[in-house]
């Protein structure tokens, strides 16, 4: 072997070169590895000859003319199948040149670009995304200027007007400060709750098991949801499926907020109507009881368009500041989120118009005791 194949055979991609009826006369040892053929598999034979199966040998042959026409290197990306399997290349083909300079042939270098292209692909669609929640924080912050705004505005007027309505109409002062004191509350809800969003993304994907019943946490949740029930005239319907184990063992805060957010959401959107909490136990398999719940209302729906991203961060059916109802548009995708966490599902149905009809699944186990504590 003489010098100048030693030294290909230690360059870092594959070589090979090519006589003027386009027949291998040499190639390096990384492209031998590459194609998986031994050297008197390519020396002295075509393309066609060669790798008897590709479907490109037109394109390469096209490729290596227009080469040996011009007499100018030709550079492009292809998708060559190797041994190992496809890969993308940056293939540069040019002129094979002797000691007098005429064109003898031509010479191709393959530069395995893979790795590259698909970081390429990651870094677009990691800007794709990042450019996406740019945009929906942008549209939250809006949203939350109008929704914090809305009770801020009425805390300042009204304590503007309360000293002077003190003593000319004492009644209406203390309507007054039952409105200041409905927008203090609604602002210090606010705060409480994006404080809470910010400590549940601390702690995703831990879990605190506690014992629970889930009848009682339905209840609660009824409790909460009762007078906004009673002011919309909404009728309420719960049914609870009597095989469902007394006493659970599971995250029992996380169950609450996820039942809280969809119920909420349900009386949210619905006007009139009626909205239904259907609890039921879909297996009980060794120690372990997997739980629906169903949360049904006859409320607006949800759009076609935001179906598909409805679980997603900061995704609101109506911002509040075109009419919409208040909200981060953070509920749904905390409840996605914790379901996967607790190795559960989360879906739903929902038709514009008629209303939705959310489904929590979630696995919990069995309390050993299901006595109630003295």
């Amino acid at each position: 072997m003489d010098i100048s194949q030693i030294v290909l055979d230690q360059a870092t991609s594959p070589i090979f070169w090519k006589d003027l009826n386009l027949r291998y006369i040499g190639c390096n040892k990384l492209f031998l590895e590459m194609v998986g053929k031994e050297p008197q598999d390519i020396i002295g034979h075509l393309d066609k000859d060669v790798f008897k199966e590709s479907k490109y040998f037109e394109k390469y042959l096209s490729e290596d003319k227009e080469v040996l026409k011009t007499k100018s290197k030709l550079i492009f990306e292809a998708e060559i199948n190797t041994i190992e399997g496809p890969i993308i290349a940056l293939v540069s083909k040019d002129v094979l040149l002797d000691k007098n300079k005429n064109v003898i042939g031509l010479v191709g270098v393959y530069h395995n670009i893979t790795l590259l292209k698909n970081t390429e692909k990651s870094l677009k669609k990691a800007s794709e995304a990042r450019e996406k929640t740019l945009d929906r924080l942008f549209k939250f912050v809006s949203d939350q200027e109008h929704d914090i705004r809305t009770p801020l505005g009425g805390l300042v007027s009204g304590t503007a007007l309360v000293s002077s309505l003190v003593k000319s109409s004492p009644d209406e002062a203390i309507n007054m400060l039952a409105k200041i004191h409905e927008s203090a509350r609604e602002i210090l809800d606010y705060q409480e709750s994006l404080l809470y969003d910010l400590y549940q993304g601390e702690r995703e994907g831990r879990t605190i098991f506690t014992r629970f019943d889930i009848s009682d946490i339905a209840h609660r949740i009824f409790k909460v949801n009762e007078t906004s029930l009673h002011m919309k005239q909404i009728n309420y319907k719960y049914s609870f499926d009597q095989s469902i184990p007394k006493f659970l063992i599971g995250d029992g805060k996380v169950l609450y907020q996820c039942l809280l957010d969809l119920m909420g959401n349900a009386v949210k959107f619905t006007s009139n109507g009626e909205i239904s909490l259907d609890i039921r136990c879909l297996e009980i398999l060794d120690n372990e009881a997997i739980v629906r719940f169903t949360i049904t209302d006859t409320g607006i729906g949800i759009p076609h368009d935001k179906q598909q991203d409805i679980l997603e961060a900061f995704v609101k059916i109506k911002p509040s500041n075109q009419g919409g109802e208040r909200g981060r548009g953070l509920g749904l995708t905390r409840v996605s989120r914790y379901a996967k966490n607790l190795d559960g599902e989360l879906y739903f149905k929902s038709e514009p118009g008629k209303g939705s009809s959310f489904k929590l699944v979630l696995p919990f186990k069995i309390s050993l005791d299901q006595e109630n504590i003295p």
